[in-house]
C-alpha cells in the first residue's frame, strides 16, 4: 500500500511538472517585462496599492468587481515588493494549483489518461481567453477547480463514517464559493449545479440528515468569507457604495444596450474563440455533454436513477450552459477572458468523453489483431505533451525576441514624461480607462472615479455622479490631465472639436450636458495641451496646469 502511494505521490509530481512547465510558457508573454499592463489589471494593481496605504475601494477607488480581486493585487505587490511581478507570480501560482486540483478531481473521479488529457486541454487553450491575466476569471480557476476537487472526495466518501472530515469538505467547499462570489457573483455557476445536485441526492430517506448537515456546513463556510468582507466595509464605511459599485453598476451593465441578437452573437463568438484555440475541447467537450445528456435520458426513459451518472458530470452538464449563459448571452458582450469560466466544466466533460472511448472503444489491425484504442490515446498525448509545448515556445520566443515591443515602447514614454513633470506627490487624473498609469507613475488620483465609466454608464450614470467628479477635480486641480480616451468609444475626448466628432453612441449619456461642458470649460481655461504621445487608439493628449 505504502509503495503503491507513494507511486502515486510520484506521478502526481511528474505532471505537476507538467503542468507548471505549460502554464510558464503560457505566462511568458504576460509578464510585466514583455506587456503592459491590461486595462482591468491595471485598475486591480492600482487599488491593490492604495489598500497598502489604507484607502478602501468602493468608497476611496471606484471600481465594480468583487472585492477579492483588490486583496489578491495587493498581497502580490507585498510579494513583489511593490512591483507586479509578484501579482504575475503569484498568478502562475494559482494556476499551476488549479491544474493541479483538476487533474486530482478527474483521476479519482475516472482515470489516470482521462484526466492528463483534459487537464492538458484547458491548459493549451488558456491563451486564447487569457487576455495578458490578472483577472477575476483567471483567479476563479484555483478555486473553481479546489472545490470540484473537495466535491469529489465528498461524493466519494460515501461509506466513511468520519463525519467531521466530511463537514470539513463541505465547510471548503462553501469557503471556496464565498471566495469566487466575492471575486465577482456571476462566477458561481458550478456551485449553484452542486447544490442542484446535491438537493436530488439528498432524496435518499437514508441519508437526509448527512446531506442536511453537510448543506448547512456549506452555506456556513460560504457565508463566512461574504459576512467578514460585509462586516470590513460596514466598518470602514463604505459598504452602500461596494453594493452600489459591486452589484447595482453590473446590474445596469448587463442589461443595458444588449438586444436578443446582440445577446445571441456574443454567445456564438466566445464560442468561435474558444474553438480558435485548436485544442480541440469544445469538440471533445462537447461530445461528453451530448454522451452526458445521453445518459440521463435513457435514465428518465428507462425509469432508473441518475445518481449512476458520476455526480462531478451532472454538475458539468448543469453548469456549463449556465456559464455560457450568464458570460455571453446576458451580458451581451463577447470578451474572450469570459470564457475562462467555462474551462472547469469543459475539462470534466472531455475527460468524460476520453474515459468512455478508452472503456467501449477498440479498433482492429489486420496485423496486429485487436490493439486497444489507450495505445493510440496515449501516444497522441506524448506526442502533444512535446508539440503542443514547443509550438507556444516557438510563438513566445518571438515576443521575448522583438522585446521591447510598440506596446512597451509607447508605455514607457508616456510614463517617463509624466514622471519628468510631476513630483511623486502630485495628483494627475486620466481621462479614460488606462487607470495603469497611475500605477507605472506612481502618481495618485485626484478623485475616486480613477476611470469615468460611472459618468457613462447608461440607467447607472446620474447628475450626482458627474457633479462628484466634477467637483473633485476643480478642487484638487491635478498637475496633469492624461486624455487617454482614444482607445474607447464609452468616454468621448476632451478636445471640443473631437467630442463633436466622436460617435460614442448612447453611452455618452452626458457628452452635452451642462457638467461635461463645465468640464471642458475649466480644462480649457486652467491647463494647456503640451504633448501628444502616440496616434491612433495609442494617442495621449497631456494636459497640464497653466499654474505649475
Amino acid at each position: 500500500m505504502d509503495s503503491e502511494r507513494q507511486r502515486s505521490l510520484r506521478a502526481l509530481a511528474l505532471f505537476t511538472i507538467v503542468f507548471a512547465s505549460l502554464l510558464l510558457l503560457i505566462l511568458v508573454p504576460s509578464h510585466p517585462r514583455f506587456s503592459p499592463s491590461g486595462r482591468d489589471s491595471g485598475v486591480f494593481l492600482y487599488i491593490g496599492s492604495r489598500l497598502l496605504e489604507g484607502e478602501i475601494p468602493y468608497k476611496d477607488i471606484w471600481d465594480h468587481k468583487g472585492p477579492v480581486i483588490y486583496f489578491i493585487n495587493a498581497l502580490g505587490l507585498v510579494i513583489g515588493s511593490g512591483s507586479s511581478w509578484g501579482v504575475w507570480s503569484l498568478q502562475y501560482v494559482s494556476l499551476t494549483g488549479a491544474a493541479v486540483f483538476g487533474f486530482i478531481a478527474l483521476r479519482h473521479q475516472f482515470d489516470t489518461t482521462s484526466a492528463l488529457v483534459a487537464s492538458v486541454l484547458w491548459i493549451v487553450t488558456l491563451p486564447v481567453v487569457f487576455q495578458q491575466g490578472n483577472l477575476t476569471e483567471t483567479w476563479a480557476l484555483a478555486f473553481q477547480f479546489g472545490a470540484l476537487l473537495l466535491f469529489v472526495l465528498l461524493s466519494g466518501a460515501s461509506k466513511v463514517r468520519d463525519t467531521r472530515r466530511l463537514v470539513l469538505l463541505a465547510f471548503g467547499i462553501g469557503v471556496l464559493g464565498g471566495l469566487a462570489f466575492s471575486l465577482r457573483p456571476n462566477l458561481i455557476s458550478i456551485w449553484v449545479a452542486m447544490s442542484a445536485v446535491w438537493l436530488i441526492r439528498s432524496a435518499r430517506p437514508d441519508r437526509k440528515m448527512l446531506h442536511l448537515r453537510l448543506g448547512l456546513a456549506a452555506v456556513t463556510g460560504g457565508l463566512i468569507v461574504v459576512l467578514t468582507f460585509v462586516g470590513f466595509f460596514w466598518a470602514n464605511d463604505a459598504l452602500w457604495d461596494l453594493w452600489n459599485s459591486a452589484f447595482v453598476y453590473n446590474w445596469n451593465y448587463t442589461i443595458a444596450n444588449a438586444s436578443f441578437l446582440r445577446r445571441v452573437w456574443s454567445t456564438i463568438n466566445l464560442l468561435q474563440i474558444v474553438s480558435s484555440s485548436g485544442s480541440g475541447i469544445m469538440i471533445i467537450g462537447g461530445l461528453g455533454l451530448l454522451m452526458g445528456f445521453a445518459m440521463m435520458l435513457l435514465g428518465v426513459l428507462r425509469q432508473a436513477s441518475i445518481m449512476k451518472i458520476p455526480t462531478i458530470i451532472q454538475i458539468a452538464i448543469i453548469a456549463l450552459p449556465l456559464e455560457i449563459l450568464v458570460s455571453g448571452s446576458l451580458a451581451g458582450r463577447n470578451f474572450a477572458h469570459y470564457a475562462q469560466a467555462w474551462l472547469p466544466s469543459l475539462a470534466i466533460l472531455s475527460a468524460f468523453a476520453v474515459h468512455l472511448a478508452l472503456r467501449n472503444l477498440t479498433f482492429r489491425s489486420y496485423r496486429h489483431g485487436l490493439m486497444s484504442l489507450q495505445t493510440g490515446v496515449v501516444s497522441l498525448i506524448i506526442v502533444a505533451i512535446i508539440s503542443v509545448p514547443a509550438l507556444i515556445m516557438l510563438k513566445n520566443i518571438n515576443v521575448v525576441r522583438s522585446y521591447p515591443g510598440e506596446r512597451i515602447v509607447h508605455q514607457t514614454e508616456v510614463v517617463q514624461y509624466l514622471q519628468s513633470i510631476t513630483d511623486p506627490n502630485d495628483s494627475i487624473l486620466v481621462w479614460g480607462a488606462e487607470t495603469n498609469i497611475y500605477f507605472l507613475t506612481d502618481r495618485h488620483a485626484p478623485t475616486r472615479f480613477v476611470y469615468q465609466y460611472a459618468q457613462f454608464a447608461p440607467g447607472f450614470s446620474s447628475e450626482q455622479l458627474y457633479s462628484e467628479f466634477i467637483d473633485d477635480v476643480q478642487e484638487a486641480k491635478p498637475k496633469v490631465i492624461v486624455d487617454a480616451s482614444f482607445n474607447t468609444e464609452r468616454i468621448p475626448p476632451l478636445n471640443r472639436s473631437r467630442v463633436i466628432a466622436s460617435e460614442c453612441g448612447n453611452t455618452c449619456t452626458f457628452e452635452n450636458s451642462l457638467q461635461f461642458v463645465s468640464l471642458l470649460d475649466f480644462i480649457e481655461q486652467e491647463y494647456q495641451l503640451i504633448e501628444t504621445i502616440g496616434t491612433g487608439r495609442r494617442q495621449r493628449d497631456i494636459y497640464r496646469a497653466l499654474c505649475c
